[in-house]
């Protein structure tokens, strides 16, 4: 089911995962990605992570008011749409999906 980009829910998703604009959650995923030992750079729209010589870019859809995982080097697209979707993100990572 998509959600509806307008309603308050998906704006108050969207403002707190949006590591683009949100200094908190740029943190937040700091502190995640050391914990999980994954390599990161940030770039203008997503995140570039690497782990275990394997590369993923995530990045946030506000159109369909998720994030997405994909895999650099097979092109897999994994989607979250949790309230807190980057612990599963590093999850998923550090299983080498």
């Amino acid at each position: 089911m998509k959600k509806e980009k307008n309603s308050c829910r998906s704006k108050k998703w969207l403002h707190y995962n949006d590591f683009i604009n949100n200094p908190n959650c740029t943190q937040f995923l700091v502190k995640l990605f050391q914990n999980y030992g994954i390599g990161y750079q940030f770039k203008n729209n997503c995140v570039i992570v690497r782990y275990n010589d394997e590369k993923y870019r995530i990045v946030i859809d506000a159109e369909n008011i998720m994030v997405k995982l994909i895999n650099k080097r097979t092109g897999t697209v994994k989607t979250y749409w949790k309230d807190n979707p980057f612990q599963e993100v590093c999850a998923d990572i550090t299983a080498c999906i």
